[in-house]
């Protein structure tokens, strides 16, 4: 069984898993998460990660904080998933923060993922 971890947004928290793939045209990180409600509808829930035209190092990618992904950099600080990086990306209006993320919990969350991410 996945491990399940709450995005919340406004003053709801959402039952999500990680799901890890690479971006097909330049192999960099995608992080997403799918929803793991109670009746099994698993569907995606939001993407974490932004595919940019910047090759960026394993386990290394721009976060989407914008929109319904507000929140997103603190979920991922709360949650352990890796360290923010200093340097922003600008993308279309706006910056974009680097995050590197811990590649064996990944590699835990979701191993086929992961090893599909690092073929590329």
């Amino acid at each position: 069984m996945k491990e399940i971890f709450y995005f919340k947004i406004e003053k709801t928290e959402y039952p999500v898993t990680v799901k890890v793939n690479g971006y097909a045209d330049n192999g960099n990180l995608y992080v997403g998460l799918i929803s793991a409600d109670e009746d099994d509808s698993a569907y995606p829930f939001t993407h974490l990660t932004v595919n940019t035209e910047i090759y960026m190092p394993p386990y290394t990618a721009a976060i989407k904080n914008y929109s319904e992904n507000e929140q997103a950099v603190n979920f991922l600080i709360d949650n352990n998933f890796g360290k923010l990086l200093g340097p922003t990306i600008l993308s279309g209006f706006v910056l974009l923060p680097v995050f590197e993320f811990d590649k064996e919990k990944l590699r835990i969350l979701d191993p086929i993922g992961c090893a599909r991410y690092e073929r590329k």
